[in-house]
């Protein structure tokens, strides 16, 4: 019973993060998504879940939220299936 917006679209393909140090992650995804046109009505003063199938460092949830949150999104969750960290 919980709607599933198609709302983002990627702009540009990018390279894979699994070899890509931290700083390296978040240029790569930087900018790299925005708003499909026919979703933006959709957006404004609405909570969001992003689902991502693994969180390193959080880069691509960063990135997606924030291009969420500019359309006017009142909040971003992120939820991932696995998740590796290293200290």
């Amino acid at each position: 019973g919980i709607p599933v917006y198609p709302i983002l679209r990627r702009n540009r393909m990018t390279k894979t993060q699994t070899r890509l140090d931290d700083d390296a992650r978040r240029r790569n995804v930087s900018g790299a998504f925005s708003m499909r046109k026919e979703s933006e009505r959709f957006v404004t003063d609405r909570t969001f879940v992003l689902i991502d199938d693994v969180c390193t460092t959080g880069s691509t949830l960063v990135s997606a939220s924030r291009t969420l949150l500019d359309a006017g999104a009142e909040r971003v969750y992120g939820l991932t299936v696995g998740g590796a960290w290293t200290d």
